[in-house]
Parts: C-alpha cells; sequence; structure tokens
C-alpha cells in the first residue's frame, strides 16, 4: 500500500519539476530520516504534509526536525521548508523565514499554521510570531529556483 507520505511527497515533488520546467536531481538528503531531500545536490528541503482540505492548516516540528533543517541550512546555506496543506497547495519557506516562526529552541516541538481565504494568499504564522509577507502558490518553486540558479 501507499502511505499518505508518498502520496504527498510524490505530489509536491511533481509539482515543484512541472514548475520550475528543467531536469532536477532528488535524492534523500538523510537516508533514515522521511521528508528531506536534496535537490540538485544543492538545495536541502524538507516536506511535511498536513491532510486537512481547507481553510486552517497546522504542522508541528519536534526538535529532532529543527535541528536537521538547521544542520541542513549551516551545511548548505540554507533549508527550504514544504508545508503541503491537503491538496490546497503547498507554501515554501526558507530557512531564514523559518526563523521568525518558531524560536528553534530544540528542546520541545513548535507549531506552525498556515491560512488561506478562497482565492487568497497564504498567512503563515508559529509560535514566535508571523510572517511579514503572505505567500503564493507558487512560493516552493520560486524558493528552489532562486537557489539552484
Amino acid at each position: 500500500m501507499i502511505s499518505d507520505a508518498y502520496k504527498y511527497h510524490g505530489a509536491a515533488l511533481a509539482f515543484l519539476i512541472d514548475s520550475l520546467n528543467k531536469p532536477l536531481m532528488i535524492e534523500k538528503a538523510y537516508d533514515d530520516k522521511h521528508g528531506f531531500f536534496l535537490i540538485c545536490g544543492q538545495c536541502p528541503l524538507y516536506l511535511k504534509f498536513s491532510r486537512t482540505r481547507r481553510g486552517y492548516w497546522s504542522f508541528s516540528f519536534s526538535d529532532e526536525q529543527q535541528f536537521l533543517c538547521s544542520e541542513l541550512a549551516e551545511k548548505y546555506g540554507d533549508c527550504i521548508v514544504g508545508l503541503i496543506c491537503g491538496a490546497d497547495g503547498i507554501v515554501g519557506i526558507k530557512h531564514e523565514q523559518m526563523r521568525q516562526l518558531i524560536h528553534f529552541s530544540l528542546e520541545k516541538s513548535e507549531n506552525v499554521s498556515v491560512k488561506r481565504k478562497l482565492s487568497g494568499t497564504y498567512l503563515v504564522s508559529g509560535s514566535k510570531g508571523k510572517l511579514k509577507h503572505q505567500l503564493n502558490r507558487n512560493s516552493l518553486p520560486t524558493a528552489i529556483g532562486d537557489y539552484i540558479k
């Protein structure tokens, strides 16, 4: 049986390939950690998903997930987080933006929430604060495209 994680991650990676319209090499960033990918050998991507259908999506980041994102950002200069909001869309958040949202305390879980009104952009907030600018449905391919030019 195909797990939900494979379905959502596969859809996100297919969306990324179609949006960037160029060949991409995708590999696992960690052999034993699910959801962490390395795009073209230079851009880390961490994908999380929420099954909620629309309006409000919540994502929890364990201390280990925070550490791994920070570790990848330190090694490669960034770690893009892709928040898959059910079938609605995917929000791409750069590591510096994630630092505005959560504390990266590495001692406890932190939460990020994504909201979107009908035909609107995504408002992203976390336990530390919120992003000043809302993100659109192309924020993931834009963040990756900026990184792998």
